[in-house]
């Protein structure tokens, strides 16, 4: 009976959301509400869909601020993006993999003239634009692989330059990576009403405990493993866009 709801509900999601896109997107040149799932079967990258403005507020209730940085890893078509504007953070950019997300996200910005939004298409385990962030934004991205390689970038990024980092993480199917790392303690949960199922969203802090040259030199020694043994994928470099009102 619980299977049966749940997949009763992502077909209620499904077409509610591309019944907004008709009647209330398409006219306006933005595409956001409409489902897809992109990524092929080489990656361990999720479906993309959104969540509601009122839903993406919850979850920010306490962390907007214009003097705040953001990142959202995994950002789809940019929907997080424009409702986190909407919330009060200035500086706000997104990493996506699917080229397909990235451009409809691109045409998103353009047609609602968002200020100083960067889009990068990179793996966000490769992006190496981390450092300055101040909150970290994933909505269940990807799997355990590439979140273990995310993880490591945000960890080689607060040993270069220790802040206060905070990882905001919704539907966190890989929290226990999170949890192990000794940068990082959990510092609240929330629930965020949802159908079919709410939304559990695990809020982690850095605790500038960084790891000492010791453990770098480990670190760097298993990352060039890891390299040899993957024979260098994924690419290096990234494509932005930036948009800025004149």
């Amino acid at each position: 009976m619980r299977i049966f709801l749940y997949r009763l509900g992502r077909v209620y999601l499904a077409v509610k959301n591309a019944l907004v896109y008709l009647f209330c997107e398409k006219r306006r040149g933005i595409d956001f509400a409409r489902m897809r799932r992109p990524y092929g079967a080489h990656s361990d990258s999720l479906w993309y869909e959104t969540i509601t403005a009122r839903q993406i507020q919850s979850i920010l209730r306490g962390y907007a601020g214009e003097e705040k940085r953001l990142l959202d890893v995994g950002c789809g078509k940019g929907y997080f993006i424009y409702c986190a504007k909407q919330a009060g953070f200035r500086f706000v950019d997104g990493v996506e993999l699917n080229d397909g997300l990235y451009r409809v996200a691109q045409r998103n910005m353009r047609a609602l003239h968002m200020k100083d939004v960067r889009l990068f298409l990179q793996d966000a385990a490769n992006f190496a634009g981390l450092d300055g962030y101040d909150i970290l934004y994933m909505f269940n991205p990807f799997g355990m692989l590439t979140m273990h390689r995310f993880a490591r970038s945000v960890r080689e990024s607060l040993a270069r330059k220790p802040l206060r980092l905070v990882v905001i993480y919704a539907h966190p199917m890989q929290r226990g990576q999170w949890e192990a790392l000794p940068e990082f303690r959990l510092k609240e949960t929330r629930t965020v009403k949802r159908f079919p199922r709410n939304i559990t969203v695990f809020y982690y802090e850095s605790t500038c405990k960084i790891v000492d040259k010791s453990f770098r030199e480990t670190l760097a020694g298993c990352l060039g493993e890891a390299r040899q043994v993957t024979g260098g994928t994924g690419d290096g470099g990234a494509s932005e866009t930036k948009y800025t009102e004149q």
